[in-house]
């Protein structure tokens, strides 16, 4: 085993760079702010299946080469020589090599690396109850209906005094426009188990008002549009329940890209969804994890005059929007026609991840997967 001594020299390390998040049970992290025990994402490389388990984090100080392996759009790692890369072989299998064996076959343009990918998605069982029981009192919702409401008042929707004012009264409100999207959203209140109101706003709008106490103390833990999030409860749900509410998110602040045709695995619509919550944009990137191939984001940095397009209807903002897409494939190929891999001097940190499953989901410039610990 090397020493500690010779780690702070040695190029021939494993680790990742300061660049590098990793996804927690709290979202995605730099590895500064990963605390030693904290709920970390892995895989079952046998079974695909995603878990959650506590992560052993190890910091070294380090001053000499490591390697940039990258492509245009799905890779991007920072990695030291003797880091092991979870790749998956032509056959499926899985397979972990070394930073230095992937550089030598991909010196050669060796065949089988190039049809070998690696991966950012997996398999997630969760749960499927089916009430939602709103809390400290006795109202009961069918679960599949209460998935539809919140996810719609995630996007369109607040609690008296989530907005500032003095916050008088019980109403929990969503706002939509007269057309499809509302009367699907009346569909859903006349199944919910409150009475609610219909008030007409300006031209066009409606808001959907439901007045009780024990539903509005739990929605107004959720804030307002800046600090949205999805609750543990819920992103424990099942990949069914998890993506009726993605979809009713969507009906608000989201869009499927059928405007300029971009297209997901076997003709389906990719998905996007935009925030300003910080929060809520990593708890969309990891439903979009347990539903199949994950998320990226991207940002768009506003000002007084910025626009955004959600499907016709222009959304001012004026802090950075974050528009989370979700993936079109579940990994990147490392082909060597596309894939550089690139010597670069480093001097700082150095981190690893240490895992029951021996891996760990990484993002990195946006860019992520699976790797090994």
């Amino acid at each position: 085993m090397m020493s500690q001594n010779n780690l702070n020299t040695a190029d021939e390390i494993c680790g990742v760079d300061r660049d590098t998040e990793i996804f927690t049970a709290n979202g995605w992290k730099k590895f500064d702010k990963l605390v030693d025990g904290e709920m970390v994402f892995s895989l079952d490389v046998n079974t695909r299946c995603i878990l959650i388990h506590p992560v052993v984090k190890i910091e070294i100080p380090h001053s000499g080469t490591m390697y940039q392996i990258r492509n245009k759009q799905t890779i991007n790692m920072c990695v030291g020589l003797n880091h092991k890369i979870l790749i998956w072989n032509r056959y499926d299998q899985v397979e972990y090599k070394t930073v230095k064996e992937i550089i030598r076959l991909n010196s050669i343009n060796d065949s089988a690396l190039n049809h070998s990918h690696v991966e950012r998605g997996g398999i997630w069982t969760g749960e499927e109850p089916t009430h939602f029981c709103v809390p400290h009192s006795d109202i009961i919702v069918l679960m599949e209906t209460w998935v539809k409401y919140f996810g719609i008042y995630l996007a369109e929707g607040w609690a008296r005094g989530t907005k500032g004012g003095k916050g008088y009264g019980n109403a929990v409100s969503i706002k939509q426009n007269e057309g499809e999207r509302a009367d699907t959203i009346r569909s859903i209140m006349n199944m919910m188990p409150f009475k609610h109101r219909i008030n007409r706003h300006m031209e066009k709008g409606l808001i959907f008002t439901i007045a009780n106490k024990p539903l509005h103390d739990y929605m107004f833990q959720f804030g307002d549009s800046h600090h949205k999030f999805i609750p543990p409860e819920i992103k424990a749900l099942s990949p069914r329940l998890l993506n009726i509410l993605l979809d009713h998110m969507l009906m608000g602040d989201g869009k499927n890209r059928h405007h300029d045709i971009r297209y997901r695995h076997k003709g389906a619509l990719m998905r996007e969804y935009c925030t300003v919550s910080d929060r809520l944009a990593d708890d969309v990137c990891e439903i979009m994890l347990k539903i199949g191939g994950g998320g990226s984001v991207s940002y768009r940095i506003g000002d007084e005059y910025g626009e955004y397009y959600i499907e016709g209807r222009k959304i001012k903002y004026t802090t950075s929007l974050k528009i989370i897409h979700e993936h079109t494939a579940n990994g990147g190929f490392l082909n060597a026609k596309y894939v550089h891999v690139d010597p670069i001097s480093y001097s700082g940190p150095l981190y690893r991840a240490i895992t029951p499953s021996g891996n760990f989901l990484m993002r990195r410039n946006f860019k992520t997967c699976w790797i090994g610990s």
